[in-house]
């Protein structure tokens, strides 16, 4: 399948835009000609304009011209966004929207007619092509177009689909994990220098264990084996497990995510 035969509008092109096309760029999915995009900071867009040679546009030239158009703004501006796209013929067009909390719905009553949509949550492991995209479709999608999505989301490495119903805790697991994460690397870091490690060996080695586990936890059945398989009797690891497991450190965590999906729940209530 070939997207190089379309025109792809970005509306917004803050940190989540310009990751995306600097994936499709660097995949050579597309080519920088096909592309449009649009900022609200008129300063911005000029700078972005001149440094990426891409051509600016408006909102309602892009949901005009491009055959793709991908929604990068924040929630509490979409409304705006939806103003400006009224009277455009949308029907034959795939729009992506990364906005996180928004429903499929909201942008079906908002551009009415059979509106061909496509609602996905990517992550920030995206920038080097190690993240993992959650999408969702409309009933109006085709199988064509749904394809296209699919295609230009792999730039930014794993796909999976999901009803959108799980997209909350897509949301909070797939979108906002990866900080949690981050915040996990940086307590083992400070640990191993508080016992004498260097900080630049210390992130390596905290850094790959993750990467490490996750992998290996993709390609085990059991994570109960993994762990058994792990600890042994009066062990090193058997002594942190339960003190793990004493802290109750499951729940907390539990708890962080939730933060992050009843707040996505939160957006989607305030976004009729």
């Amino acid at each position: 399948m070939d997207l190089t035969q379309y025109e792809i509008g970005f509306v917004g092109f803050g940190h989540l835009g310009s990751t995306l096309f600097d994936r499709f760029i660097a995949t050579q999915l597309i080519r920088k000609e096909q592309c449009r995009f649009v900022r609200q900071n008129i300063k911005k867009q000029h700078e972005t304009s001149t440094k990426l040679s891409i051509l600016p546009s408006t909102v309602h030239k892009i949901f005009q011209r491009s055959d793709i158009i991908l929604l990068c703004v924040p929630p509490q501006n979409i409304a705006d966004v939806m103003q400006d796209a009224h009277g455009c013929a949308l029907e034959n067009k795939l729009i992506i929207s990364t906005l996180a909390g928004v429903k499929l719905q909201y942008f079906e009553k908002s551009l009415l007619g059979k509106t061909q949509l496509m609602r996905v949550m990517p992550n920030v492991p995206s920038l080097i092509g190690e993240g993992i995209t959650a999408v969702s479709y409309n009933d109006h999608i085709t199988s064509d177009n749904k394809a296209l999505g699919v295609l230009l989301m792999t730039a930014l490495g794993i796909v999976i689909e999901i009803e959108e119903k799980y997209m909350d805790a897509a949301c909070g697991i797939c979108g906002s994990g990866p900080a949690f994460v981050f915040k996990l690397i940086q307590a083992t870091i400070e640990k191993a220098q508080e016992e004498g490690m260097p900080q630049d060996i210390a992130l390596k080695m905290a850094s790959q264990m993750f990467a490490g586990a996750g992998k290996l936890a993709l390609k085990e059945k059991s994570l109960d084996t993994l762990l058994s398989s792990i600890q042994s009797p009066k062990g090193t690891t058997q002594a942190g497990v339960k003190k793990f497991e004493a802290l109750d450190v499951s729940t907390s965590f539990k708890k962080v995510l939730s933060a992050s999906i009843d707040r996505s729940k939160e957006i989607s209530a305030a976004v009729k």
